[in-house]
């Protein structure tokens, strides 16, 4: 078995944030460049994926009336 590449717990930090799209322009590029080489933590991403896609199933979004800021989850513009 080899070992994960470098920057792993550093990696693991940030997923939460990567996967709700909160994070800063620029923010997730470090994270990417090691989702790409790292199996293990792309598959952490992936069950995060899993769990903020089944909160966003289970809650109603705001409507813009109640609430016109966009959040991770409503602006997808990202």
């Amino acid at each position: 078995m080899s070992n994960p590449p470098e920057g792993c717990d550093e990696t693991r930090e940030w997923l939460g944030a990567y996967a709700l799209e909160a994070l800063e322009p620029g923010e997730g590029a470090p994270i990417e460049t090691h989702l790409a080489r790292c199996a293990a933590c792309r598959s952490e991403r992936d069950d995060l994926a899993d769990v903020v896609r089944l909160i966003h199933e289970a809650l109603p979004l705001p409507t813009e009336a109640h609430d016109a800021r966009p959040t991770p989850w409503t602006d997808r513009r990202h």
